[in-house]
């Protein structure tokens, strides 16, 4: 058995108070000379590109010139983002409960074993983030050790998130056969995919791929509503996911046929 654990960022495995919407409003603002104040904005479970994007065409920008500004948008968001994450209170910042637990417990998983019947388990990103913000952040609350980022997918990667979680598996089949040959003896296709995020469009993009969702209300969603999203899982942090009941309870529910989109049938 093989399974891929994708990782959201952003409520999910960190908080960051207001400072990446704070970064954003700057990038905004120096680009198109026009004030834009994204913290009253609702970002969750949406890409960096899809959300400039849909900014600039709400503030009139011009649609011939939304791809070329969302880009430089995007090119000044990291050096802003340090500055506002240095900037932001200590107690507005911090790695969600039981996170860095679960991720000890999974990587002491994450190893190759001589028996080709033991489960493999990769883990990696899936986050609206372009990749250098997410790398800083990850940087910035010591988590980066966790993981590789070439197994995931960014907000750079692809507009829809949706689009990014077939990205993420193509690389982690990538990595994997590469890593470990006898993988390739045993299947090229993960048996499960599990999403951890935060928020119901999280929830809605597992559903739209025929993943597992897992969810905590450790974002800005509150745990009925998350509920309402109907996810396949639903704790109040990663400290109940260290329980082994837990964790074999999300590695081990398969999705009814009928769960599955037709484009993976």
């Amino acid at each position: 058995m093989a399974y891929l654990l994708l990782f959201d960022i952003d409520g999910t495995l960190l908080r960051t108070g207001n400072a990446s919407r704070r970064a954003f409003s700057r990038a905004f603002e120096r680009v198109t000379k026009k004030k834009k104040d994204f913290t009253k904005l609702d970002l969750g479970g949406r890409t960096d590109h899809e959300i400039i994007e849909d900014v600039l065409a709400k503030t009139g920008i011009p649609e011939e010139e939304r791809d070329y500004k969302t880009r430089l948008i995007l090119s000044e968001l990291p050096d802003l983002l340090k500055e506002e994450l240095e900037r932001e209170p200590e107690e507005n910042k911090y790695v969600c409960p039981g996170v860095e637990r679960f991720l000890r417990l999974i990587k002491n998983r994450y190893r190759r074993s001589a028996n080709p019947n033991d489960p493999l388990i990769l883990y990696g990103i899936l986050t609206g983030n372009i990749r250098r913000t997410a790398e800083i952040k990850l940087r910035y609350f010591n988590l980066l050790r966790y993981f590789n980022l070439d197994i995931g997918a960014y907000g750079d990667d692809a507009k829809s998130r949706a689009e990014l979680v077939d990205i993420a598996i193509g690389r982690a089949i990538h990595y994997a056969v590469r890593k470990w040959f006898s993988l390739a003896y045993r299947s090229t296709i993960f048996d499960k995919v599990i999403l951890f995020g935060d928020t119901p469009r999280d929830v809605a993009c597992a559903r739209e791929t025929g993943t597992t969702s897992v969810v905590f209300p450790t974002g800005r969603y509150s745990k009925e509503e998350l509920k309402q999203a109907n996810p396949d899982f639903l704790f109040n942090s990663f400290e109940e996911l260290c329980e082994q009941e837990n964790l074999e309870k999300i590695l081990s529910k398969k999705k009814k046929e009928n769960e599955i989109p037709e484009r993976f049938i």
